[in-house]
């Protein structure tokens, strides 16, 4: 009798049971959905108050598991936050184009059975184009000339001032003057 070599029949998984697995590991869990819940609420700029009370309607969760989940939303933001910087900025920058294109596009209603342009949302158009001018970095310093305007604003004065009312106030000024030349005079002058 010869013994030959003996293998040993593996039976493979069957394609319906790969394509089970599979679809089972694409499955959301349901801490995957309340993440995802909390998630989309946060997004929306409710308050964490607020989370607690929709999680506890929608899942039947208390307020420390709600919380713990906020925790982690915060967390994976934060790790997505850091490796997406270099990107950030070019992303902001594309949105806001994106806003100002779709603010300046002209809107039409129907009035009467005529088209009537709607008028540009000009202080919405003018603060993002603000944004854009300061994440791109170009936006200018605004320089205020102080001296010049005070000098205008001085001339102004003087020239609708009564000529007693000018006399009075260069007689004020040097009154004050001779009285602090006189108090340094006594103040540098030592007791003896």
């Amino acid at each position: 009798m010869s013994r030959g070599l003996q293998f040993r029949k593996r039976s493979l998984p069957k394609r319906e049971d790969l394509a089970r697995k599979e679809a089972d590991d694409l499955k959301a869990t349901e801490e995957d959905k309340r993440l995802e819940f909390v998630f989309r609420l946060m997004m929306r700029a409710y308050s964490d108050i607020l989370i607690v009370r929709l999680s506890r309607a929608q899942f039947g969760i208390g307020e420390a598991a709600t919380r713990t989940l906020l925790h982690k939303v915060r967390e994976k933001i934060r790790g997505d936050v850091d490796g997406n910087k270099p990107y950030a900025r070019a992303e902001q920058i594309a949105r806001l184009r994106d806003t100002i294109e779709k603010l300046k596009t002209p809107k039409v209603r129907t009035v009467r059975g005529k088209e009537v342009e709607l008028p540009l949302p000009a202080q919405s158009i003018m603060r993002a184009e603000e944004l854009l001018a300061d994440l791109e970095g170009n936006r200018a310093p605004i320089k205020i000339d102080v001296e010049h305007q005070l000098s205008v604003s001085l001339r102004a004065v003087l020239a609708t001032m009564p000529p007693e009312r000018y006399t009075q106030l260069l007689e004020l000024a040097r009154e004050r003057k001779r009285l602090a030349l006189l108090a340094s005079r006594t103040v540098e002058e030592p007791k003896q």
